[in-house]
This record gives C-alpha cells, sequence and structure tokens, in this order.
C-alpha cells in the first residue's frame, strides 16, 4: 500500500519552516523530495520556460497548469502547489480553475496574485500593478469555494509595495485572510534594505500587525550572507519560504555536460560525477535509480498482469535495463566505499 501523501495543513502543523523549491517538471519534483524538501511550487515562470521556450508573460492557460499538475501530483510523494497566476480571468473563472487544479490535477493549493497581468507600470508604480481589492477578495472567494472538500489551500500574493503603502499592505493582507486565504504573501517584502537585523525589525513590525501563516518571498541574499535567517522569521509566522535554484542549475549543468561531450567526442566526462558531486552521488547510491522515473511502480505492476515468466518480452523490462545501465556509476559508488 502506498504511503499516504501528507497535506500543507499536516505541514503546517509539524514544520516550524517549510522551504519550497520551486519546479517546473516532474524530475525537477523528483530532485526536491530526493532532497528531503516537504513541498513545492510549480513556478509559472519557470514552467513557462521550460514547457513552451516562451518567458513568463502571462500567456499560459488553465489547461497547461491542470495537465501538468495532474501528472507531477499522480506521481509524486509531497505536496505540490500550483502558481495559479490572477485565476486566469473573472472571479468565476479562478472558481474553475482552483476547482479543476485541486479536484482534478492534485494540487496541494494554489496561489494567487493580485498583479494586474501585463500592466505596464513599473514596480515602483505599485498601486497601479495591482487589481482593485473588491475584486482581490471575489477571487479568494472564488478560490476557497473551489477547492472545498478537498485539503487544498490558497495563498493570496499583492504586488503592493509594502515600503510605500505599509499600512495599506497591512490593511490587504488581513482582508485576504477574511476572505479564506490561508496564507499571505508581500512579494516585496525582498525590497527591504539594510543589514539582517534592521530587515528582521521590518518584518517583525510587519507581522504584529498581520498574524496567520505568512510566506516570505524567496531566499535571498547580500554580499554573500543571507537576507533573514529563517528560525528567527519563523517566529514571526513567516513560516513557508520560496527558492528558485531548478531550473537555473539544471540549464548550467546540462550546458557544462554538453561542452565536454562536444569538446573531448566521448561520454567520459559523466564518469567524474563521483569527485564532482560526492554528496549527490552517494545519495543516489543509496536509492533504486527506477525511482526518477517511479519506475519501479510499473515493474511491479506489469508483472503482476503478465504473470513473472514473461516479463522477458515486457515493456518495463527493456525500460528497466535503461535504469540499471544509468544506475552503473550509483553501484560504483557501493563497491568502492566511497
Amino acid at each position: 500500500m502506498e504511503k499516504k501523501k501528507k497535506t500543507m495543513r499536516e505541514l503546517f502543523a509539524e514544520e516550524k519552516t517549510i522551504i519550497l523549491p520551486e519546479v517546473y517538471d516532474f524530475r525537477s519534483q523528483r530532485a526536491a523530495e530526493f532532497c528531503g524538501f516537504k513541498a513545492t511550487l510549480l513556478s509559472s515562470t519557470e514552467f513557462a520556460c521550460a514547457y513552451t521556450g516562451i518567458p513568463d508573460l502571462g500567456i499560459l492557460s488553465p489547461d497547461e497548469e491542470v495537465y501538468i499538475s495532474e501528472r507531477i501530483s499522480r506521481a509524486s510523494t509531497i505536496p505540490l502547489l500550483i502558481d495559479a497566476e490572477d485565476g486566469f480571468g473573472s472571479p468565476l473563472n479562478t472558481y474553475y480553475t482552483a476547482h479543476r487544479l485541486t479536484h482534478l490535477g492534485g494540487a496541494a493549493g494554489l496561489l494567487l496574485t493580485d498583479e494586474i497581468t501585463a500592466c505596464p507600470a513599473t514596480r515602483d508604480e505599485a498601486k497601479h500593478r495591482v487589481t482593485d481589492i473588491k475584486v482581490a477578495l471575489a477571487k479568494i472567494r472564488a478560490a476557497a469555494e473551489g477547492v472545498a472538500g478537498t485539503d487544498g489551500i490558497i495563498i493570496a500574493r499583492t504586488d503592493l509595495n509594502v515600503l510605500r503603502d505599509f499600512n495599506e499592505v497591512v490593511e490587504r493582507c488581513n482582508r485576504f485572510y477574511e476572505a479564506g486565504a490561508d496564507v499571505t504573501l508581500t512579494l516585496t517584502l525582498n525590497d527591504i534594505k539594510g543589514s539582517q537585523e534592521e530587515r528582521h525589525e521590518f518584518l517583525k513590525k510587519f507581522s504584529e500587525q498581520v498574524p496567520g501563516y505568512k510566506w516570505y518571498p524567496d531566499l535571498s541574499y547580500t554580499d554573500g550572507q543571507p537576507d533573514v535567517d529563517l528560525d528567527v522569521i519563523a517566529d514571526m509566522g513567516f513560516n513557508m519560504i520560496g527558492v528558485h535554484y531548478l531550473l537555473e542549475s539544471a540549464m548550467l549543468f546540462m550546458i557544462d555536460v554538453g561542452l565536454n561531450v562536444m569538446k573531448n567526442k566521448d561520454n567520459c566526462y559523466v564518469r567524474t560525477y563521483p569527485e564532482r558531486f560526492p554528496e549527490a552521488c552517494r545519495l543516489m547510491a543509496g536509492k533504486d535509480v527506477s525511482q526518477l522515473h517511479e519506475g519501479g511502480k510499473w515493474w511491479e505492476l506489469e508483472k503482476r498482469i503478465w504473470g513473472a515468466e514473461n516479463m522477458d518480452e515486457s515493456t518495463t523490462y527493456r525500460v528497466r535495463g535503461m535504469y540499471d545501465k544509468l544506475g552503473d556509476i550509483f553501484t560504483g559508488l557501493r563497491k568502492e566505499g566511497k
């Protein structure tokens, strides 16, 4: 029997801080699982780049998000949240999107923004970038209706500039909670300047007026030092933290390997993984490599359907051979005792 996937509400009760890598496909989701992260968020930016080759211009459709949500969520062992942009239209569109993502797509919840898509205003002109509060609240209520019957949560994001319009941001966040949001996210909190202590002081002032679960926008740094201490801000209610690294690191690694394949005209460079990435290789050495594709599950399923005596001719038997070849490097690590 498969282990029951935890919900975000269960994680809230268990974890002081939930760091959410922003994923874009199943492989990135699986990588986050292997590293021990408890949940993830499908990044609309990274999904748009990886899936369409187009920057995040707000042209993805709810159909595309439901498509990828169902595929990742079905095979994942940890909850997946979905960046659902502005709900893709009116409050009724938002209801329909939220219902499909959670009831059909298996999402653990969704993030909604009050940003006006394709708005020509700059980030400094934040008041022109956000939708009217009545519309924003209607969309949150619609999303809450849409996820009803599931354990899905609603994260409400405001792009209003907290440094210029502090009181308005506070009021907007508190009204988001009243409308049904479980978590609020103030995007411009990443714009706070000064030392780590000065940032903490600002966040403390903000949290005193905005109780409840809050999402700190992103893990950022200044001059090589973290902008915030996660343990400190968790005590202020900033219990969810986003982090972008997956798409960029995957692209850099693929280019690095590709350049060496072209230069050397062989694939020997791949054999340098253990020396270059010892911790990652040790982690993988302790796992069935078929987990990269959820392969083991399908192997056992086909064995039950066809019978073990017929597996030599099965599809999964041939695919299993590819897993074994991929696993050679990790098996070698075990034999060498590294």
